[in-house]
């Protein structure tokens, strides 16, 4: 009875190596599926800017008025007619972020930068608003996300020299700018 014991143990013990070797091949091959599907799509930029009209509006400080002309840059894959379509919503963003600045923020070159990141967020906040069914940790990754945006210690003409990473609008220029 010993023999029949001991042939048993031996004889369970190879399928549940056989187990094990395959519930780990089956586990890399689903996590090496999942860095795949992780995968964000490259973004580019349009080649035309749109316009957005001249705004004149007052500062921070309601005595001072601020005039701007602003042009964007799409993302490429943005369609131009959902912009136009929303309008009303992109003018809303900017008056806004321009009605809480300071008119010293406007008139500092080295803020204009901050400005135009601002700006960039207010307007992709209008065209695409942000999910609220989506995950925490999603949101602290994009609040992260958005405080590296804010650095202009680095610029190169690549996308680090984008107002925003991921859009619809990328890039925000400033054809007019003054302040009375």
């Amino acid at each position: 009875m010993a023999e029949t014991e001991g042939k048993k143990k031996k004889s369970k013990l190879p399928i549940i190596a056989v187990m094990v070797m395959l519930l780990a091949g089956g586990g890399f091959f689903v996590l090496k599926g999942q860095a795949k599907s992780g995968e964000k799509p490259k973004i580019e930029m349009a080649e035309k800017e749109t316009d957005v009209d001249e705004f004149l509006t007052n500062s921070s400080d309601p005595s001072i008025y601020v005039r701007a002309k602003i042009t964007v840059r799409l993302r490429k894959d943005f369609d131009e007619t959902k912009f136009k379509d929303n309008t009303g919503d992109v003018r809303d963003a900017v008056l806004g972020v321009l009605n809480s600045t300071a008119p010293k923020d406007i008139t500092d070159s080295t803020k204009r930068g901050v400005l135009k990141k601002e700006l960039a967020d207010a307007m992709n906040t209008a065209l695409e608003p942000p999910d609220p069914d989506k995950d925490s940790d999603d949101s602290k990754k994009s609040s992260k996300h958005k405080s590296d945006d804010s650095d202009d210690s680095h610029h190169s003409k690549s996308n680090d020299d984008w107002d925003s990473k991921t859009g619809p609008v990328l890039k925000v220029r400033f054809m007019n700018l003054a302040t009375q």
